[in-house]
C-alpha cells in the first residue's frame, strides 16, 4: 500500500490543531482534532475520488471541526458563569 499524503492536506491538518490550542484546556478539542485529521488524511489518500472531491471533502469536515470546537468553547463559557452566578451563590 502506497501512502503518500497530498500536500494542500496539511494545511486542513494545521487548521484543524489550531482547535485545541486556542481551546477551553479539555480534551474535547484534542478528539475533535484527531477524528477530523484522521478523516481528512482518510479522504485525501483515497485514490477512489478526483482531487476536487477530496478537497471539498477536507473543507467540509475542517469547517464541521471548527464549528464544533466554536460550540465546545461558548459552551463551556456560557456554563462556567451559569455555574458560578446560580449554584455558588
Amino acid at each position: 500500500m502506497d501512502f503518500t499524503l497530498p500536500k494542500w492536506c496539511l494545511i486542513f491538518i494545521f487548521i484543524c490543531i489550531l482547535i485545541p490550542i486556542f481551546s477551553i484546556e479539555s480534551i474535547v478539542p484534542w478528539f475533535i482534532f484527531i477524528f477530523f485529521s484522521s478523516k481528512c488524511i482518510k479522504s485525501s489518500t483515497n485514490n477512489s475520488f478526483p482531487t476536487k472531491v477530496k478537497l471539498t471533502k477536507c473543507i467540509i469536515y475542517t469547517s464541521i471541526a471548527i464549528l464544533l470546537g466554536a460550540l465546545f468553547n461558548i459552551l463551556v463559557l456560557k456554563g462556567t458563569s451559569f455555574f458560578l452566578n446560580n449554584i455558588l451563590r
